[in-house]
């Protein structure tokens, strides 16, 4: 079961964090937030204290999760980061969100995301080159970095 941290006093908000971090560096935000909010971080699965994510992924699984943690909390307002935006856009289609903010929130418009790199870096990561799968997916990702142009060897 997903461990939820909470601190602060006043209406419960629940923060969903990004894919490549844990709840932990949202610390500082709780403590901001805590004279006006009873703020909640959990891990999403397969980080921090969180149980490890089921095979194959489905993101039904983290919706799943941040339901159960605004049932256990009480709490209606939602703030979601990067990948968590997205798991908390789709969880407010099927849960009592009343509030919901996004900060750089995956949203995929369109086909517009490129998608070219992810089987090349799933396969990398079934080979056990996680390098390789990082380098991939990092490139993926960051299209607007300079570095995800790059030879990927560098």
């Amino acid at each position: 079961m997903v461990q939820i941290h909470s601190t602060g006093n006043g209406p419960g908000i629940v923060v969903v964090h990004g894919g490549g971090v844990t709840a932990g560096i949202y610390r500082r935000l709780a403590a901001k937030l805590a004279d006006r909010f009873t703020v909640h971080l959990y891990d999403r699965r397969g980080r921090g204290d969180a149980p490890a994510r089921t095979l194959p992924y489905d993101i039904q699984e983290d919706i799943d999760d941040l339901l159960t943690v605004l049932e256990r909390t009480g709490a209606h307002n939602v703030l979601g980061h990067s990948g968590g935006g997205l798991v908390a856009l789709l969880a407010a289609r099927q849960g009592p969100i009343e509030r919901l903010a996004l900060y750089d929130g995956v949203v995929p418009v369109d086909d517009l995301f490129p998608l070219a790199w992810l089987d090349p870096a799933r396969e990398a990561a079934r080979a056990g080159d996680i390098p390789r799968a990082l380098a991939l997916t990092t490139a993926g990702i960051n299209t607007h970095s300079a570095a995800s142009r790059l030879p990927l060897g560098v």
